[in-house]
């Protein structure tokens, strides 16, 4: 049964990393919101543009690697942290997303402990 749900969490997270990162390299406009004003203030159009696509690339990267169960314990631990560094934007943002992301931050959690 344990397999069961490792195998759903990989497939979910990862498939939800690789599904944002097209979306925002596809139309990182959708994801300015995302972003706090204190840094889109210093930060002209066309770089936000490129930062929300570089975010995009590791998202696809990260979230293919984990949801073909590809990581190293060491990388599972780094896809942890990428998620919990935007959970407080997401909330921000509204709390729904921040939710959401706390729900995928527990399950990167868990996996991360359990070393699969």
């Amino acid at each position: 049964m344990t397999d069961i749900a490792v195998i759903i969490i990989h497939a979910a997270v990862g498939l939800t990393m690789v599904l944002f990162g097209v979306n925002q390299l596809i139309w990182p406009q959708h994801w300015f919101s995302y972003v706090p004003q204190f840094v889109t203030k210093r930060l002209p159009g066309i770089v936000e543009a490129w930062g929300m696509r570089f975010h995009g690339l590791i998202n696809i990267t990260l979230g293919a690697l984990f949801a073909l169960s590809l990581l190293t314990p060491a990388l599972t631990w780094v896809t942890f942290a990428w998620w919990i560094s935007v959970v407080p934007f997401a909330f921000l943002h509204d709390w729904r997303d921040g939710l959401r992301d706390i729900c995928i931050v527990t399950g990167l959690f868990f996996i991360a402990v359990l070393g699969m």
